[in-house]
Formats: C-alpha cells, sequence, structure tokens
C-alpha cells in the first residue's frame, strides 16, 4: 500500500507542477494544396486527393510540427521521403528540419487512395502560464478518447478485485524495485503454481496493463489503427489475449528449458517474477498516459518517450537481477544459468528493448 501511495501522490504532484502550462495548438490544414489532373497547383479537396503539400510557417522556436495518422502515409520534406507507409504519431522540431533539408521546408504528404479524416497536421506549443488550449484548433487523438476511458476504468475496477480476491499476489507485484526481495527458490515455501487461478488473474491482469500501453504507443496488432469506440476496444481485448498468450508461452519455453537443465521450479519462479515486477512498471507507464491523456491530449512526446525509456530501463534492470537471483542459489551451475537466461530472457529483452527504442 505504501508503492501505491507513493505513486499515487507522484503522479499528483506531477499533475500540480504541469497545471502552470497550456497546450497551445495551430491547425495547418487550411494551408495544403494538391494537385490537379494537369499537374496544377489547386485548393484541397477534402478525400478527393491522394496527395496535399505545405510549407512550414514560421513560428517560435518552441513550436514542434506534429503529424499524426492511424492510416499508413508517406511523408516528404523537400522531396526526400521520411516516413514510408507511417501510421501514429511523429514530431519534428522546425530549426532541425531546415538543417537537414534547407529552407524552406514543404510537407508533402501521401495516403493511397486519398487523404483520409484521420491525417492531422499541426503546430504545438507549450507555452507557461494558466490558460486554455484554443476550441478552435482540433485535438489529435492516439487512440479513441472514450475507449481510452473504458479501458482505464475497467483496470481500476480489476486493480480492485485483484487486491480483494488476491492479496498476496497483489502485495507480491506492488512493491517498490528496491523491496523487492530475493524469495526462495523453492517453490513449495514462497510460490503458487503457474496454473494457479490466482497466477492466471495476475497475468491476465497484466496482459490488460500492456495491452493499454501497446495502445497508448500507438501499436497495434492490425495493419490499421481502430478509428472507432468498438474497433478500439476490440483491438485492446485482442492484444490482451495476445499478451496473454506469450506468457503463457513464455513460461512454457522456461519450463522446457528447465527440466533440460534439470533446474527445478526454476520457470515458475522466473514467470512470476517477471510478471510481478512488470505489472508494477506497466501501472506507473499508464499513470504517465493518464497525465498525458488528461493535461496534453496524448500530444505530448516528452511523456511517451519517458514512458517508453522507464520501461526500458525496468527491462534491463529485470535481466541483471533475475541472473543475480539464480546465481545466488546455483553458484556452481553460471554457465547452464547464462545459456538458460540467454534463450528466455536476455536475447528476447534485447528484441524488446530494440523495438521500443524504434517507437521514439
Amino acid at each position: 500500500m505504501r508503492a501505491l501511495f507513493f505513486v499515487f501522490s507522484f503522479f499528483i504532484t506531477m499533475s500540480v507542477f504541469s497545471m502552470a502550462d497550456t497546450l497551445v495548438m495551430r491547425d495547418l490544414a487550411v494551408a495544403w494544396r494538391t494537385f490537379d489532373g494537369k499537374g496544377a497547383v489547386s485548393e484541397y479537396v477534402k478525400h478527393e486527393n491522394d496527395i496535399v503539400f505545405f510549407e512550414l510557417p514560421k513560428g517560435s522556436d518552441s513550436e514542434k510540427l506534429l503529424i499524426g495518422s492511424d492510416e499508413p502515409v508517406d511523408i516528404w520534406m523537400n522531396e526526400r521521403l521520411v516516413k514510408y507507409n507511417f501510421s501514429g504519431l511523429v514530431t519534428y522540431t522546425p530549426d532541425s528540419l531546415v538543417v537537414t533539408f534547407g529552407s524552406p521546408i514543404r510537407v508533402t504528404i501521401y495516403q493511397k487512395g486519398g487523404i483520409g479524416k484521420t491525417l492531422v497536421t499541426q503546430m504545438a506549443e507549450i507555452r507557461t502560464g494558466k490558460g486554455a488550449v484554443d476550441p478552435l484548433h482540433p485535438r489529435l487523438e492516439g487512440f479513441e478518447h472514450n475507449a481510452y476511458l473504458i479501458i482505464l476504468t475497467i483496470l481500476v475496477l480489476f486493480t480492485g478485485v485483484y487486491r480483494r480476491l488476491f492479496p498476496i499476489s497483489f502485495s507480491h507485484s506492488f512493491q517498490t524495485p528496491l523491496t523487492f526481495k530475493m524469495r526462495s527458490l523453492s517453490a513449495e515455501e514462497s510460490y503458487m503454481s503457474f496454473g494457479s487461478i490466482d497466477n492466471l488473474f495476475t497475468g491476465l491482469y497484466f496482459s490488460g496493463l500492456v495491452s493499454a500501453f501497446f495502445s497508448y504507443s500507438g501499436v497495434y496488432p492490425f495493419r490499421e489503427a481502430p478509428v472507432s469506440l468498438a474497433g478500439s476496444l476490440w483491438t485492446w481485448l485482442f492484444s490482451t489475449l495476445l499478451v496473454f498468450a506469450f506468457v503463457l508461452l513464455k513460461y512454457g519455453w522456461s519450463r522446457l528449458l528447465s527440466l533440460i537443465f534439470d533446474f527445478k521450479g526454476v520457470s515458475n519462479i522466473h514467470s512470476q517474477d517477471f510478471v510481478s515486477l512488470f505489472i508494477l512498471v506497466m501501472a506507473v507507464c499508464l499513470g504517465i498516459s493518464a497525465i498525458d491523456f488528461t493535461l496534453f491530449d496524448f500530444v505530448s512526446q516528452t511523456l511517451k518517450s519517458g514512458a517508453i525509456l522507464l520501461l526500458v530501463l525496468a527491462v534491463i534492470f529485470y535481466q541483471l537481477w533475475i541472473y543475480f537471483k539464480f546465481d545466488k542459489y546455483h553458484s556452481h551451475r553460471k554457465l547452464m544459468i547464462i545459456v538458460y537466461l540467454c534463450t528466455t530472457e536476455f536475447l528476447p529483452g534485447f528484441l524488446i528493448i530494440y523495438w521500443l527504442v524504434k517507437l521514439q
């Protein structure tokens, strides 16, 4: 409970300090131009053209260019392709674009089948001082806002059920990493069976947290992002089941290797420690997303990058921690421990870190 209070207090403090910032948006859609059938520049007509372009306007040094789309688009800067088949949100600093591509900057965007309604091009600036976002400028949505609130509500309810029905597993998941004790490797003493109802619920709860963070990061199991409330909820549910299947497969693979290397009970302990630690990490990351949602309407690249960086550090921490834990009880079998963890933790962890860095 002290860990939960600390996390809650941290987010409240962040919110208080952030309330002094105002997000000001300038919609660049009014400057969109396209080409007619003869190749001449003409006014853009909604949903009737595959290409739009505009020149980057001059503004303050603190402004950033935001380009977002739920559907795949190609982006050029001064006739140079910078994003291919891209969906999601990307930010650029005008000064860096000028250094790389020269001035003036012409941004060209192509979408097969016609520019969709989800494409947004805006200049964003965070100004210090109280105020409100200009209501005349539309807000950019990373994923459907009502779905986010529903998902967050479901996860809060699941957290209450988790604490009520499975207090032991809950306490293991929501203790601070600094007090994350190296419990004994005796599964009979400190760990329940992986197939117990406690662990299955814990794994499902963990999967729901991860799936919600995927949505916040703009990662979807399908090629295209959802554009409706029902689609967003279905995507979250489907992603949750995929992550849960990954947890089960990870346990199965760990169990197979532990039998080969004669590590009794290690696969059960390994899997439970992984889920328990990352439940806390994912809860903190979703707390950051809640701040982004409340104050910046999902356009704060700093908060999103901070959440991803936290997850990267957690992956590195866990790999080191689990190695030293196994080495403490099996110090005479270091080579086997390294081989076991290379296939179950180090290689997958490296791939996860690489993927997370690519999201930046």
